[in-house]
């Protein structure tokens, strides 16, 4: 396309709309001499980017005006630029720049801002002219802007909420500086490195908006599993040091698992071949590792630097009435003196997750009944989180949650594998703004093609003139014509006839030979319907005359949930149409077939993604817990999480099933955009991971201290419990924002992220994770030690 068309291989299109808000005629001498005037302006604009010689930065310029005055025919130029009532009309504006170029954007916005000039000029007394400019190069700078909005006001909105949640789980304000410091110097640290890739690679514009949106949420849920367990072993009667130690041995090594496989995750979408996705992927793993490294790091730094300070955290509140921002339980300060001044005062055994504590073999977790025998001493254990417990783990009620749980799972989840997928523009466009009016506005009137159009170029062999010879003429319109009237492979009316435009095809029917030889060679003949072959020979065909396109303007959306039915369609016909002409080839070229390729070459690469995921985490989890059951136990019951917010998502957006709700960040648009379901897969498996993580951490820790695996599990879910929900609200509380955003792309990317963070919260690790494991029992543990700390004695002892 390239080499036999350079006007239009690389050009992009903007359209300027004009229509009467109050339903009258738009033909009218002011309309006309805005045409001519914009006219003027658009090839006076010089690119800042030399061309290269004999090119020119506008291809093409196009209007109902601009036809009559070539005069063409009537009926022609109005059913081209004319809406069928008349009160609208459009400019058509091919340029030298991809859609998504600098270049592109910079004119557009120039043409705007001219077009508010002229307009207080030529339509001062015509309040009832609208003039809108749309076009791919016209909204990608509004669909920018208002991302980066959506994102700012969830963090502005929503980083409060969220800490304010975290100093309630804390209940001290002294720690809630940890969190604040750790965020702003992670911050800084990611942008820094960014600004320098940035230098050798494209950085998405809405990458750092991302970035700080997961650098938020992450480091949030860092510092909360880090400080919970500082201020637990503070109130064990702990010195700082000694808090501190058991803190990075245990809530430091959930942070460092979860974190280096969500950092995997991210750099997995630098094998994608696309920068947007590659930039992203990138921002995030650097903000991910940075995040985690700064709270591994620098926490536990300030906690050793200011032990006195930080010591205090659990004193009672100086304000009378307000002991709940302390906490409860917490040490008279008599208490926390002496402790500090005795440091050693600690115990030790060798965890499995590498902390030493001193405590003697005789010192197990028993206690002696009255009837003579042992029990576990679970009289520290209270609350809901105990009950709960106790219930979820019991046989056969166990069994019964796991089944429930499937079983409502599996009839959701069967959707996310039929799920159709857009890369639509009316997805990436703010509900309500002029620019995506006027995008409607062109497309209920003109069809999806007036603004991305498909190129159908057509190849002929050898020393063919399709222009000149009537027999290379007559194939070319045969093979076009085939091209646009075989309906066999599109399973529904995808491929209207008149769709197509060229200069051997116009409005449904082969160009007669008869009209080509009766005005071409006679440049003397003015009738309309010349003006018009001879207007379409110099677009369509080459100089030499060997090659031809057609432009091909379709009425669904070329990038929209049928935009890969027809593409893989006209492909087949394409090849069945040129099949019975050797040597003649045809070529598709346009935004729809480059986003529809890019689009499936990632969802190709999905699987592999998932199954690399997949791998790491068994990797990973088993050797930190030196068990095969746990990693593969942790891959069944996030995949349960995946699969139920990938069905449900598909349910509520291609569906409608939350339509009654009248909530605009839930209602249906009949497709899910592409990017979310790639782009949350990994954020979605790290906050999961994270969850397990923390809580087997507490199992396996409670297990090497001598509890059998169901108390175990019953000290873990008790002492883990209210951390993990608070974690799921904080994160649900940063994602939610993006549900109130007027993109529709970022309404789902919230969706995914919040029912995601929901479900694993509430069901799977508060519900099915205890009911697996209790279900498999020692066998958590297998190979490496499924007899347990406490060997045959065990079998004596009550579960709990």
């Amino acid at each position: 396309m390239q080499a036999a068309f350079p006007k239009i291989a690389k050009d992009s299109s903007i359209v300027i709309l004009i229509w009467s808000s109050t339903n009258q005629s738009i033909l009218r001498p002011s309309v006309r001499d805005f045409t001519f005037q914009m006219n003027f302006t658009a090839h006076q604009y010089q690119p800042k980017k030399a061309l290269p010689p004999g090119q020119t930065w506008i291809v093409s310029y196009s209007g109902y005006y601009v036809a009559e005055a070539m005069r063409l025919p009537n009926k022609t130029a109005h059913s081209a630029f004319v809406s069928a009532s008349g009160d609208l009309t459009l400019i058509a504006i091919s340029i030298r720049a991809y859609a998504t170029d600098i270049e592109a954007t910079n004119f557009a916005v120039a043409l705007e801002h001219q077009m508010d000039n002229v307009k207080k000029i030529l339509f001062a007394n015509e309040p009832d002219v609208v003039l809108q400019i749309t076009g791919v190069p016209a909204m990608l700078p509004a669909m920018i802007a208002s991302a980066e909005h959506s994102l700012g006001l969830m963090d502005g909105i929503v980083l409060p909420l969220a800490m304010l949640v975290l100093s309630y789980i804390l209940r001290c304000f002294r720690l809630m500086i940890l969190p604040l410091m750790c965020i702003g110097v992670a911050m800084s640290g990611s942008f820094a490195i960014m600004l320098g890739v940035s230098k050798f690679m494209h950085v998405f514009s809405a990458t750092p908006s991302l970035m700080m949106s997961i650098l938020i949420a992450m480091s949030i849920d860092y510092s909360l599993f880090l400080l919970t367990r500082f201020r637990e072993e503070l109130l064990s009667r702990q010195p700082v040091n000694v808090c501190c130690q058991r803190m990075v041995c245990t809530a430091g090594h959930t942070i460092i698992v979860s974190g280096f496989t969500l950092v995997c995750c991210f750099l997995g979408l630098l094998f994608f071949p696309l920068d947007m996705l590659q930039s992203m992927g990138l921002g995030c793993a650097v903000c991910v590792g940075l995040a985690l490294a700064v709270n591994i790091t620098l926490t536990p730094a300030m906690l050793m630097t200011f032990p006195n300070f930080f010591g205090k955290s659990i004193q009672p509140c100086p304000i009378p009435g307000f002991d709940w921002l302390c906490g409860k339980g917490q040490l008279p300060i008599e208490d926390q003196e002496q402790l500090n001044a005795d440091p050693h005062k600690s115990y030790s055994v060798v965890s499995e997750v590498g902390m030493k504590i001193k405590k003697s073999k005789e010192q197990m977790p028993l206690i002696a009944t009255e009837a003579g025998g042992l029990a576990y001493d679970n009289s520290d254990l209270k609350g809901l989180w105990v009950w709960l417990g106790r219930k979820v783990m019991r046989t056969p009620i166990n069994i019964i949650i796991i089944l429930v749980v499937i079983g409502c799972v599996i009839p959701i989840g069967v959707h996310a594998f039929g799920a159709k997928t857009s890369d639509s523009f009316t997805l990436d466009m703010p509900r309500g703004k002029n620019i995506t009016t006027s995008y409607i506005k062109l497309i209920d009137e003109f069809g999806y093609g007036t603004a991305y159009p498909y190129w159908l170029l057509l190849r002929a062999p050898g020393a063919t003139n399709v222009v000149e010879n009537q027999a290379d003429f007559n194939t070319a319109a045969s093979i076009i014509y085939c091209v646009a009237h075989d309906n066999s492979e599109f399973p529904l009316n995808l491929n209207p006839p008149n769709s197509y435009q060229s200069f051997v095809y116009a409005l449904g029917q082969k160009v007669p030979w008869g009209v080509v030889e009766s005005c071409l060679p006679n440049p003397n003949n003015t009738a309309p319907y010349c003006n018009g072959l001879r207007y379409s020979r110099d677009m369509f065909a080459s100089k030499n005359g060997s090659d031809v396109w057609a432009a091909v303007e379709l009425e669904i959306d070329p990038v929209g949930r049928y935009g890969d039915v027809w593409l893989k369609a006209i492909r087949k016909v394409m090849a069945n149409c040129t099949q019975p002409h050797p040597g003649w080839n045809l070529y598709l070229s346009g935004l729809g077939s480059d986003s529809m390729d890019a689009i499936s070459t990632i969802y190709g690469l999905f699987p592999v993604m998932i199954s690399i995921t997949g791998g790491l985490v068994l990797l990973f989890v088993g050797v930190s817990f030196k068990s095969a059951t746990v990693p593969v136990r942790s891959v069944l019951t996030i995949g349960l999480t995946l699969l139920f917010v990938y069905g449900f998502a598909d349910l509520t957006y291609q569906h409608g099933a939350l339509n009654w709700l009248h909530f605009a960040g839930l209602k249906g648009q009949k497709a899910l955009m592409w990017l979310p379901p790639v782009m949350s897969f990994s954020i979605i498996v790290g906050i999961a991971l994270d969850y397990d993580i923390f809580l087997l951490v507490r199992i396996k820790e409670f297990y090497d201290l001598g509890w059998d695996t169901k108390p175990a599990i019953l000290r873990g879910l008790c002492k883990t419990g209210g951390i993990i929900t608070a974690a799921g609200v904080i994160m649900a509380i940063a994602f939610s924002g993006l549900l109130f955003s007027d993109i529709g792309a970022m309404n789902q990317l919230s969706f995914y992220m919040v029912f995601a963070v929901l479900f694993d919260t509430f069901v799977i690790r508060s519900l099915v994770v205890p009911a697996a494991m209790s279900l498999l029992d020692d066998y958590n543990w297998w190979p490496f030690n499924p007899g347990g700390p406490l060997g045959s004695q065990k079998t004596a002892l009550p579960p709990w």
